[in-house]
């Protein structure tokens, strides 16, 4: 795995990112890459630190793609689906959501996750 991560090693932007997530500063923004981008630096941070991280996105879908990609660097990778919070109003589909929903949280609560 470490050959994954040697092109972006050398980057001073892959330390300061990697310094804040050591430091404890709060939440860790990174704007301008690709997803794809993205996931290979919090990968290469995530390997670098020896930490957890939580990753939030704007929709479902975008953070089933970013699991997904995560996934290749890492398989401590859960993936939480969204909750149906108005449950009058949500298509139900048995107890399919909320069995996947619980093992997640299970598996982050246990530390079985990094990402």
């Amino acid at each position: 795995m470490k050959k994954f991560f040697a092109p972006i090693g050398e980057l001073s932007e892959l330390d300061t990112l990697c310094t804040a997530i050591r430091e404890k500063k709060g939440a860790v923004h990174v704007i301008g890459a690709a997803e794809t981008q993205k996931a290979h630096l919090m990968a290469a941070c995530l390997s670098k630190t020896g930490k957890r991280a939580v990753v939030v996105s704007w929709s479902e879908s975008a953070a089933r793609q970013m699991a997904e990609e995560l996934s290749f660097f890492s398989d401590r990778v859960t993936f939480l689906p969204q909750g149906d919070f108005i449950e009058r109003f949500a298509e139900s589909s048995g107890y399919a959501l909320s069995r996947t929903r619980a093992a997640a949280l299970y598996r982050i609560l246990e530390g079985d996750t990094a990402v």
